[in-house]
Protein backbone atom coordinates (compact mmCIF):
# COMPACT_ATOMS: atom_id res chain seq x y z
CA UNK A 1 0.00 0.00 0.00
CA UNK A 2 1.42 3.20 -0.77
CA UNK A 3 2.17 5.73 1.36
CA UNK A 4 -0.19 8.27 -0.24
CA UNK A 5 -3.16 6.22 -0.12
CA UNK A 6 -2.33 4.94 3.80
CA UNK A 7 -2.73 9.06 3.92
CA UNK A 8 -5.68 8.97 2.96
CA UNK A 9 -7.01 6.44 4.51
CA UNK A 10 -6.23 7.44 7.79
CA UNK A 11 -7.73 11.01 7.24
CA UNK A 12 -10.64 9.46 6.15
CA UNK A 13 -10.41 7.45 9.48
CA UNK A 14 -10.23 10.67 11.67
CA UNK A 15 -13.20 11.77 10.00
CA UNK A 16 -15.28 9.03 9.93
CA UNK A 17 -15.04 8.68 13.86
CA UNK A 18 -15.55 12.34 14.18
CA UNK A 19 -18.47 12.42 12.05
CA UNK A 20 -20.10 9.47 13.85
CA UNK A 21 -19.67 11.35 17.25
CA UNK A 22 -21.14 14.45 16.13
CA UNK A 23 -23.99 12.11 14.87
CA UNK A 24 -24.84 9.92 17.21
CA UNK A 25 -24.41 12.24 20.38
CA UNK A 26 -23.85 16.02 19.25
CA UNK A 27 -24.12 17.40 22.68
CA UNK A 28 -23.06 14.74 25.56
CA UNK A 29 -20.05 13.00 25.55
CA UNK A 30 -20.24 8.92 24.73
CA UNK A 31 -17.17 8.69 26.87
CA UNK A 32 -14.44 10.98 28.70
CA UNK A 33 -11.86 12.16 25.84
CA UNK A 34 -9.46 10.63 28.16
CA UNK A 35 -10.93 6.99 27.28
CA UNK A 36 -11.07 7.98 23.51
CA UNK A 37 -7.58 8.95 23.69
CA UNK A 38 -6.19 6.16 25.62
CA UNK A 39 -8.11 3.73 23.13
CA UNK A 40 -6.05 5.49 20.50
CA UNK A 41 -2.85 5.37 22.03
CA UNK A 42 -3.40 1.28 22.86
CA UNK A 43 -5.22 0.22 19.01
CA UNK A 44 -2.10 2.50 17.32
CA UNK A 45 0.31 0.75 19.50
CA UNK A 46 -1.06 -2.40 18.80
CA UNK A 47 -1.40 -1.74 14.65
CA UNK A 48 2.40 0.01 14.54
CA UNK A 49 3.42 -3.44 16.56
CA UNK A 50 1.71 -5.92 13.81
CA UNK A 51 3.03 -3.70 10.79
CA UNK A 52 6.77 -3.89 12.24
CA UNK A 53 5.89 -7.18 13.10
CA UNK A 54 7.71 -9.25 10.04
CA UNK A 55 5.79 -12.02 8.24
CA UNK A 56 5.83 -16.13 9.41
CA UNK A 57 7.95 -18.02 7.22
CA UNK A 58 5.56 -19.56 4.54
CA UNK A 59 6.29 -22.70 2.24
CA UNK A 60 6.89 -22.28 -1.53
CA UNK A 61 3.85 -21.96 -3.65
CA UNK A 62 5.18 -24.66 -6.25
CA UNK A 63 4.84 -27.34 -3.99
CA UNK A 64 1.67 -28.91 -4.55
CA UNK A 65 1.08 -27.13 -7.66
CA UNK A 66 -0.11 -29.93 -9.41
CA UNK A 67 -2.57 -30.69 -7.08
CA UNK A 68 -5.80 -29.63 -7.97
CA UNK A 69 -7.41 -29.36 -4.08
CA UNK A 70 -4.95 -26.97 -1.88
CA UNK A 71 -4.14 -28.63 1.26
CA UNK A 72 -3.67 -26.71 4.65
CA UNK A 73 -0.20 -25.88 3.53
CA UNK A 74 -1.08 -23.86 0.35
CA UNK A 75 -4.23 -22.51 2.24
CA UNK A 76 -2.14 -21.15 4.92
CA UNK A 77 0.42 -19.31 1.96
CA UNK A 78 -2.53 -18.39 0.30
CA UNK A 79 -3.67 -16.55 3.28
CA UNK A 80 -1.06 -14.45 4.01
CA UNK A 81 -0.34 -13.32 0.72
CA UNK A 82 -4.01 -12.22 0.39
CA UNK A 83 -4.45 -10.80 3.59
CA UNK A 84 -1.05 -9.20 4.57
CA UNK A 85 0.48 -8.31 8.65
CA UNK A 86 1.19 -5.13 7.20
CA UNK A 87 -2.68 -3.99 5.60
CA UNK A 88 -3.62 -5.77 8.35
CA UNK A 89 -1.99 -3.39 10.95
CA UNK A 90 -2.74 -0.82 8.75
CA UNK A 91 -6.17 -1.16 9.28
CA UNK A 92 -5.61 -1.48 12.99
CA UNK A 93 -3.78 1.87 13.07
CA UNK A 94 -7.06 3.59 10.80
CA UNK A 95 -9.50 1.92 14.02
CA UNK A 96 -6.88 4.10 15.83
CA UNK A 97 -7.77 7.22 14.04
CA UNK A 98 -11.25 6.51 14.06
CA UNK A 99 -10.99 6.59 17.96
CA UNK A 100 -9.00 9.75 17.14
CA UNK A 101 -11.72 11.66 15.92
CA UNK A 102 -14.48 10.45 18.64
CA UNK A 103 -11.51 12.26 21.49
CA UNK A 104 -11.40 15.21 19.07
CA UNK A 105 -15.14 15.91 19.04
CA UNK A 106 -15.49 14.70 22.97
CA UNK A 107 -13.07 17.46 23.79
CA UNK A 108 -15.56 20.54 22.71
CA UNK A 109 -18.39 19.24 24.88
CA UNK A 110 -18.33 21.40 27.72
CA UNK A 111 -18.46 19.69 30.82
CA UNK A 112 -21.78 21.05 32.64
CA UNK A 113 -21.41 22.40 36.35
CA UNK A 114 -21.68 25.24 38.06
CA UNK A 115 -19.31 27.24 36.24
CA UNK A 116 -20.51 26.68 33.06
CA UNK A 117 -23.92 28.93 31.04
CA UNK A 118 -25.93 25.60 30.44
CA UNK A 119 -26.30 24.84 33.52
CA UNK A 120 -28.49 28.13 34.20
CA UNK A 121 -30.38 27.54 31.34
CA UNK A 122 -33.99 28.62 32.50
CA UNK A 123 -33.13 30.68 35.50
CA UNK A 124 -32.62 33.88 35.77
CA UNK A 125 -28.68 34.83 35.62
CA UNK A 126 -26.51 38.76 35.92
CA UNK A 127 -23.80 37.59 32.83
CA UNK A 128 -20.82 39.26 31.32
CA UNK A 129 -18.92 38.99 28.04
CA UNK A 130 -17.09 40.59 25.19
CA UNK A 131 -18.60 40.00 22.02
CA UNK A 132 -16.39 37.52 20.31
CA UNK A 133 -17.14 37.65 16.14
CA UNK A 134 -19.26 39.60 13.79
CA UNK A 135 -22.43 40.12 14.23
CA UNK A 136 -25.23 38.33 12.16
CA UNK A 137 -27.59 40.62 10.88
CA UNK A 138 -31.04 40.47 10.30
CA UNK A 139 -34.04 42.31 8.86
CA UNK A 140 -34.62 43.71 11.95
CA UNK A 141 -32.37 42.26 14.42
CA UNK A 142 -28.91 41.39 15.14
CA UNK A 143 -27.01 38.42 16.68
CA UNK A 144 -23.90 38.08 18.68
CA UNK A 145 -21.90 35.72 20.37
CA UNK A 146 -21.04 36.50 23.51
CA UNK A 147 -18.01 35.17 25.43
CA UNK A 148 -18.80 35.00 28.87
CA UNK A 149 -16.55 35.61 31.60
CA UNK A 150 -18.83 35.22 34.10
CA UNK A 151 -19.14 31.90 33.45
CA UNK A 152 -17.72 29.10 31.30
CA UNK A 153 -19.73 28.65 27.57
CA UNK A 154 -21.22 31.58 25.52
CA UNK A 155 -24.03 33.02 24.83
CA UNK A 156 -26.03 34.07 21.74
CA UNK A 157 -28.10 37.28 22.00
CA UNK A 158 -30.65 38.87 19.96
CA UNK A 159 -30.39 42.31 20.21
CA UNK A 160 -32.17 45.17 18.08
CA UNK A 161 -30.12 46.82 15.11
CA UNK A 162 -29.63 49.76 17.40
CA UNK A 163 -27.59 50.31 19.40
CA UNK A 164 -25.13 48.21 17.38
CA UNK A 165 -21.83 46.63 19.53
CA UNK A 166 -18.56 45.59 18.03
CA UNK A 167 -16.40 42.58 18.08
CA UNK A 168 -14.55 42.95 21.83
CA UNK A 169 -17.27 45.80 23.11
CA UNK A 170 -17.62 44.45 27.27
CA UNK A 171 -21.51 43.98 27.84
CA UNK A 172 -23.18 43.76 30.85
CA UNK A 173 -26.70 41.17 30.55
CA UNK A 174 -28.91 40.40 32.89
CA UNK A 175 -31.51 37.71 31.41
CA UNK A 176 -32.61 34.41 31.77
CA UNK A 177 -30.71 32.11 29.16
CA UNK A 178 -33.00 29.41 27.03
CA UNK A 179 -32.00 26.68 24.99
CA UNK A 180 -30.84 27.07 21.27
CA UNK A 181 -34.12 26.55 19.07
CA UNK A 182 -33.88 24.72 15.74
CA UNK A 183 -33.33 28.28 13.93
CA UNK A 184 -30.49 29.10 16.07
CA UNK A 185 -28.13 25.51 16.14
CA UNK A 186 -26.27 27.02 13.50
CA UNK A 187 -24.31 28.81 16.88
CA UNK A 188 -23.52 25.50 18.66
CA UNK A 189 -20.13 25.27 15.85
CA UNK A 190 -19.28 28.39 17.57
CA UNK A 191 -19.53 27.39 20.97
CA UNK A 192 -22.60 28.31 22.09
CA UNK A 193 -24.38 26.76 24.87
CA UNK A 194 -27.68 29.25 25.61
CA UNK A 195 -29.29 32.15 23.89
CA UNK A 196 -31.21 35.38 25.28
CA UNK A 197 -33.10 36.97 23.13
CA UNK A 198 -34.15 40.81 23.76
CA UNK A 199 -32.72 41.00 27.30
CA UNK A 200 -34.32 43.53 29.92
CA UNK A 201 -30.96 45.31 30.44
CA UNK A 202 -28.00 45.57 28.53
CA UNK A 203 -25.22 48.09 29.57
CA UNK A 204 -21.72 48.50 28.71
CA UNK A 205 -19.93 47.74 32.85
CA UNK A 206 -18.12 50.96 34.12
CA UNK A 207 -16.17 48.65 36.40
CA UNK A 208 -13.66 46.65 35.18
CA UNK A 209 -13.42 42.88 35.90
CA UNK A 210 -12.98 41.98 39.59
CA UNK A 211 -10.15 39.22 39.03
CA UNK A 212 -6.92 41.43 36.82
CA UNK A 213 -5.31 39.55 34.05
CA UNK A 214 -1.62 39.21 34.29
CA UNK A 215 0.67 41.79 31.78
CA UNK A 216 0.99 38.89 29.07
CA UNK A 217 -2.87 37.97 29.58
CA UNK A 218 -3.36 41.71 28.60
CA UNK A 219 -1.37 42.15 25.68
CA UNK A 220 -2.98 39.10 24.39
CA UNK A 221 -6.56 39.52 24.60
CA UNK A 222 -5.36 43.57 23.91
CA UNK A 223 -4.02 42.14 20.19
CA UNK A 224 -6.60 39.80 19.35
CA UNK A 225 -9.20 42.48 20.23
CA UNK A 226 -7.57 44.77 18.02
CA UNK A 227 -6.99 42.36 15.28
CA UNK A 228 -10.98 41.57 15.58
CA UNK A 229 -11.66 45.57 15.32
CA UNK A 230 -9.98 45.77 12.45
CA UNK A 231 -11.23 43.30 10.65
CA UNK A 232 -14.53 44.58 11.30
CA UNK A 233 -13.62 47.88 10.12
CA UNK A 234 -12.70 46.89 6.97
CA UNK A 235 -15.71 44.63 6.51
CA UNK A 236 -17.90 47.71 7.37
CA UNK A 237 -16.16 49.94 4.99
CA UNK A 238 -16.43 46.96 2.07
CA UNK A 239 -20.21 46.38 3.00
CA UNK A 240 -20.87 50.07 2.72
CA UNK A 241 -19.26 50.48 -0.55
CA UNK A 242 -20.85 47.32 -1.77
CA UNK A 243 -24.35 48.75 -0.97
CA UNK A 244 -23.74 52.15 -2.23
CA UNK A 245 -22.79 50.68 -5.56
CA UNK A 246 -25.26 48.54 -5.78
CA UNK A 247 -28.71 48.93 -3.88
CA UNK A 248 -30.86 46.67 -2.02
CA UNK A 249 -31.93 44.20 -3.23
CA UNK A 250 -28.70 44.18 -5.49
CA UNK A 251 -26.49 44.64 -3.18
CA UNK A 252 -28.14 42.27 -0.55
CA UNK A 253 -27.81 39.26 -3.05
CA UNK A 254 -24.14 40.18 -3.41
CA UNK A 255 -23.49 40.24 -0.25
CA UNK A 256 -24.85 36.95 0.49
CA UNK A 257 -22.98 35.67 -2.86
CA UNK A 258 -19.88 37.03 -1.45
CA UNK A 259 -19.62 36.62 2.22
CA UNK A 260 -22.87 34.61 3.53
CA UNK A 261 -24.38 38.22 4.47
CA UNK A 262 -27.76 37.84 3.93
CA UNK A 263 -29.62 40.15 6.43
CA UNK A 264 -30.41 42.47 3.93
CA UNK A 265 -32.80 39.56 1.76
CA UNK A 266 -35.99 40.01 1.94
CA UNK A 267 -38.02 37.07 3.19
CA UNK A 268 -39.83 36.93 -0.07
CA UNK A 269 -36.79 36.48 -1.87
CA UNK A 270 -35.26 34.26 -0.08
CA UNK A 271 -38.58 32.01 -0.11
CA UNK A 272 -38.13 32.39 -4.18
CA UNK A 273 -33.87 30.87 -3.73
CA UNK A 274 -35.78 27.86 -1.88
CA UNK A 275 -38.71 27.49 -4.74
CA UNK A 276 -36.02 27.53 -7.54
CA UNK A 277 -33.51 25.39 -5.65
CA UNK A 278 -31.20 28.22 -5.76
CA UNK A 279 -30.99 28.90 -2.23
CA UNK A 280 -27.35 27.65 -2.06
CA UNK A 281 -25.91 30.28 -3.69
CA UNK A 282 -26.42 32.54 -0.34
CA UNK A 283 -24.75 29.43 1.85
CA UNK A 284 -21.36 30.67 1.77
CA UNK A 285 -19.10 27.72 0.24
CA UNK A 286 -15.95 26.34 -1.91
CA UNK A 287 -18.21 26.37 -4.99
CA UNK A 288 -18.96 30.88 -4.67
CA UNK A 289 -15.30 31.17 -4.89
CA UNK A 290 -14.61 28.79 -6.81
CA UNK A 291 -16.86 30.74 -10.08
CA UNK A 292 -15.15 33.66 -8.97
CA UNK A 293 -11.96 32.57 -9.52
CA UNK A 294 -12.96 31.13 -12.43
CA UNK A 295 -14.18 34.55 -13.72
CA UNK A 296 -11.01 36.23 -12.24
CA UNK A 297 -8.33 33.98 -14.35
CA UNK A 298 -10.86 34.65 -17.47
CA UNK A 299 -10.51 38.04 -16.88
CA UNK A 300 -7.21 37.51 -16.78
CA UNK A 301 -6.22 35.31 -19.04
CA UNK A 302 -8.35 37.79 -21.43
CA UNK A 303 -6.14 40.85 -20.57
CA UNK A 304 -2.62 38.78 -22.27
CA UNK A 305 -1.97 36.59 -19.03
CA UNK A 306 -1.63 32.89 -19.41
CA UNK A 307 -3.56 30.59 -17.39
CA UNK A 308 -0.21 29.75 -15.44
CA UNK A 309 0.73 33.35 -14.54
CA UNK A 310 -3.04 34.28 -13.94
CA UNK A 311 -3.75 31.85 -11.19
CA UNK A 312 -1.54 32.79 -8.56
CA UNK A 313 -2.88 36.21 -9.25
CA UNK A 314 -6.36 35.05 -8.75
CA UNK A 315 -4.74 33.43 -5.68
CA UNK A 316 -3.44 36.47 -4.09
CA UNK A 317 -6.59 38.19 -5.18
CA UNK A 318 -8.73 35.73 -3.30
CA UNK A 319 -6.68 36.12 -0.05
CA UNK A 320 -7.40 40.13 -0.53
CA UNK A 321 -10.77 38.75 -0.51
CA UNK A 322 -10.77 37.06 2.84
CA UNK A 323 -9.13 40.22 4.29
CA UNK A 324 -11.53 42.60 2.96
CA UNK A 325 -14.62 40.57 4.11
CA UNK A 326 -13.35 40.24 7.29
CA UNK A 327 -11.60 37.18 7.54
CA UNK A 328 -14.35 34.83 9.03
CA UNK A 329 -14.27 31.70 9.67
CA UNK A 330 -16.40 30.41 7.15
CA UNK A 331 -14.87 33.12 4.45
CA UNK A 332 -11.66 31.35 5.21
CA UNK A 333 -13.00 28.00 5.09
CA UNK A 334 -14.54 28.57 1.42
CA UNK A 335 -11.34 30.40 0.19
CA UNK A 336 -9.27 27.40 1.16
CA UNK A 337 -11.90 25.25 -0.88
CA UNK A 338 -12.25 27.27 -3.87
CA UNK A 339 -8.38 27.66 -4.06
CA UNK A 340 -8.13 24.09 -4.24
CA UNK A 341 -10.11 23.46 -6.78
CA UNK A 342 -8.37 26.72 -9.03
CA UNK A 343 -4.87 24.68 -8.03
CA UNK A 344 -6.23 21.34 -9.07
CA UNK A 345 -7.87 23.12 -12.94
CA UNK A 346 -5.19 25.85 -12.99
CA UNK A 347 -1.98 23.49 -12.57
CA UNK A 348 -3.77 20.85 -14.75
CA UNK A 349 -1.73 17.57 -12.57
CA UNK A 350 -2.71 14.38 -13.70
CA UNK A 351 -3.54 13.01 -10.32
CA UNK A 352 -6.39 13.90 -8.64
CA UNK A 353 -6.13 16.19 -5.43
CA UNK A 354 -7.73 13.84 -3.08
CA UNK A 355 -4.98 14.64 -0.37
CA UNK A 356 -5.04 17.81 -0.44
CA UNK A 357 -8.96 18.01 -0.15
CA UNK A 358 -8.98 15.16 2.71
CA UNK A 359 -6.11 17.56 4.55
CA UNK A 360 -8.03 20.31 4.47
CA UNK A 361 -10.62 18.93 5.59
CA UNK A 362 -8.99 17.02 8.25
CA UNK A 363 -7.23 20.63 9.22
CA UNK A 364 -10.33 22.53 9.47
CA UNK A 365 -12.51 19.65 11.45
CA UNK A 366 -9.60 19.50 14.10
CA UNK A 367 -9.73 23.38 14.75
CA UNK A 368 -13.64 23.35 14.85
CA UNK A 369 -15.07 19.74 15.19
CA UNK A 370 -18.29 21.17 15.25
CA UNK A 371 -18.66 21.89 11.54
CA UNK A 372 -19.67 18.36 10.08
CA UNK A 373 -22.52 18.59 12.19
CA UNK A 374 -23.81 22.67 12.41
CA UNK A 375 -22.32 24.17 9.22
CA UNK A 376 -23.97 23.82 6.13
CA UNK A 377 -21.33 25.74 4.32
CA UNK A 378 -18.62 23.41 5.15
CA UNK A 379 -20.81 20.45 4.01
CA UNK A 380 -21.56 22.55 0.63
CA UNK A 381 -18.01 23.45 0.27
CA UNK A 382 -16.59 19.82 0.40
CA UNK A 383 -19.21 18.19 -1.58
CA UNK A 384 -18.85 21.05 -4.88
CA UNK A 385 -15.39 20.80 -4.53
CA UNK A 386 -15.34 17.09 -4.94
CA UNK A 387 -18.25 17.43 -7.83
CA UNK A 388 -16.06 20.15 -9.59
CA UNK A 389 -12.73 18.31 -9.02
CA UNK A 390 -13.91 15.12 -10.16
CA UNK A 391 -16.82 15.06 -12.34
CA UNK A 392 -17.28 18.20 -13.74
CA UNK A 393 -15.17 17.74 -16.84
CA UNK A 394 -16.66 13.90 -17.16
CA UNK A 395 -19.97 15.71 -17.67
CA UNK A 396 -18.87 18.24 -19.60
CA UNK A 397 -17.62 15.92 -22.41
CA UNK A 398 -19.67 13.20 -22.13
CA UNK A 399 -23.60 14.77 -21.23
CA UNK A 400 -26.01 16.89 -23.15
CA UNK A 401 -23.79 19.95 -21.63
CA UNK A 402 -21.27 19.71 -24.24
CA UNK A 403 -23.79 20.98 -26.82
CA UNK A 404 -23.61 24.17 -24.75
CA UNK A 405 -21.96 26.71 -27.17
CA UNK A 406 -18.50 27.42 -25.25
CA UNK A 407 -18.35 31.53 -25.50
CA UNK A 408 -18.08 33.19 -21.86
CA UNK A 409 -17.83 29.77 -20.80
CA UNK A 410 -21.20 28.41 -20.41
CA UNK A 411 -20.54 24.91 -21.22
CA UNK A 412 -18.12 24.97 -18.21
CA UNK A 413 -20.43 26.76 -15.82
CA UNK A 414 -23.26 24.35 -16.91
CA UNK A 415 -21.19 21.39 -16.43
CA UNK A 416 -19.68 22.97 -12.82
CA UNK A 417 -23.50 23.72 -12.12
CA UNK A 418 -24.82 20.07 -12.34
CA UNK A 419 -21.90 18.48 -11.13
CA UNK A 420 -22.08 20.29 -7.60
CA UNK A 421 -26.29 20.53 -7.93
CA UNK A 422 -25.82 16.54 -8.26
CA UNK A 423 -23.93 16.21 -4.95
CA UNK A 424 -25.27 19.00 -2.98
CA UNK A 425 -28.84 18.44 -3.28
CA UNK A 426 -29.04 15.36 -1.26
CA UNK A 427 -27.71 18.19 1.66
CA UNK A 428 -29.68 20.86 0.43
CA UNK A 429 -32.47 18.31 1.17
CA UNK A 430 -32.12 16.85 4.72
CA UNK A 431 -31.59 20.58 5.95
CA UNK A 432 -33.96 22.39 4.25
CA UNK A 433 -36.58 19.55 2.66
CA UNK A 434 -37.28 21.78 -0.51
CA UNK A 435 -36.60 20.93 -4.37
CA UNK A 436 -37.19 22.98 -6.89
CA UNK A 437 -38.59 21.72 -10.21
CA UNK A 438 -36.61 23.75 -11.94
CA UNK A 439 -33.41 23.72 -10.26
CA UNK A 440 -31.13 22.53 -12.24
CA UNK A 441 -32.44 24.88 -15.36
CA UNK A 442 -31.88 27.53 -12.67
CA UNK A 443 -28.01 26.41 -11.65
CA UNK A 444 -27.25 26.15 -15.21
CA UNK A 445 -28.52 29.98 -15.98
Amino acid sequence: MSKSKVFFILCLAFIAGLGAHSFLSPEKRLLEPFTWYLLFVATGAAGIIVVLNPKPQTLNPKQNQNSNVPNSKSLEFWYWNLFRISNLGFGIVAIAFVFLGFFRYAQVIPVVDAQHLAHYVGQEAALRGKVDSLPRKREKTTAYVIKLSTYRGKLLLSAPIYPAYRPGDELFIQCTPQPLSQYEKWAVREGVSASCAFPEHIARPLTRPSAPLSLWERGGVRERVRVRATLYQIREIFDSRLRALFPDPYGALLAGILYGDTSGISQSLRQAFRTTGLAHITALSGYNITIISWVLIGALVYVGLTRKQALPVTLLLILLFVLATGAEASVVRAAIMGALVSLAQGVGRARHPRNALALAGVAMLAVNPRLLRFDLGFLLSFAATIALVYFANDIERRTLIRKLPKIWEIRKAGAASVAALLFTTPLLLYYTGILGPFALVANIL
